[in-house]
């Protein structure tokens, strides 16, 4: 954990310098449709189908200019992605049905290639690149249901000792997006690349994969 906060304040402080040398800045903020890859709860069991939910992100962005059309652009967000799932389990003695939902919340720093094209008052751009995300804390509610009618809820952490999830995440993201003088209006998809699952059991990697929608404004 020391090293995770020693990493963290690296960045923080190399983006803070990095942002004296910013030509614009922007922020934004906006909906996630937050989804992990399928995986197996244990050795035995098929795989689990998650199901999508919406969530939400805020990001502050600073752009570099490398030519009038292409700029390099680098940023810092506050993101929560979720899922949720069934899953059935039989035992020896009673079966069961769990109904998980998870919700974790992320420190993302992307970085991203920016081509901008110019029509009248409108800027339309296109950009892809990568994203690196800390997991900062999250939670996972599981109620479960016994063949008896015995329903029990519980909640744990999803990071660190009692959680099934690594905080590191990183992939690709690619979207675009439209200024309307100031204020812009952004389409992207995420693709996580990190197995983010810290569990045993499951032979599969554990994947982010989001799309998210945002409205901005450029100072």
């Amino acid at each position: 954990m020391r090293n995770s906060k020693n990493g963290l304040c690296t960045i923080l402080l190399c983006l803070w310098v990095a942002s004296l040398f910013a030509q614009n800045f922007s922020i934004k903020a906006g909906i996630n449709r937050t989804n992990l890859s399928d995986f197996r709860g244990d050795q035995y069991s098929s795989l689990i189908k998650t199901d999508a939910e919406i969530s939400f992100h805020l990001a502050t962005a600073m752009e570099f200019p490398l030519t009038k059309t292409y700029s390099v652009e680098g940023g810092l967000g506050y993101s929560a992605r979720a899922h949720n799932y069934n899953y059935p389990y039989s035992g020896d003695l009673s079966s069961q049905r769990e109904s998980v939902s998870s919700r974790f919340y992320y420190l993302d720093i992307p970085l991203r290639l920016k081509s901008t094209y110019y029509q009248g008052s409108c800027e339309a751009y296109f950009f892809a690149g990568g994203y690196l995300g800390i997991g900062l804390h999250g939670k996972e509610d599981r109620t479960s249901v016994f063949s008896n009618g015995m329903e029990v809820k519980s909640q744990t952490p999803v990071f660190g000792e009692e959680g099934l999830f690594q905080r590191l995440d990183y992939g690709a993201l690619a979207g675009g997006g439209v200024y309307f003088g100031s204020v812009f209006l952004e389409l992207s998809y995420n693709l996580g690349l990190a197995n983010v699952y810290a569990g045993r059991f499951s032979p599969e990697s554990v994947r982010n994969r989001w799309a998210s929608l945002s409205l901005g404004y450029r100072l």
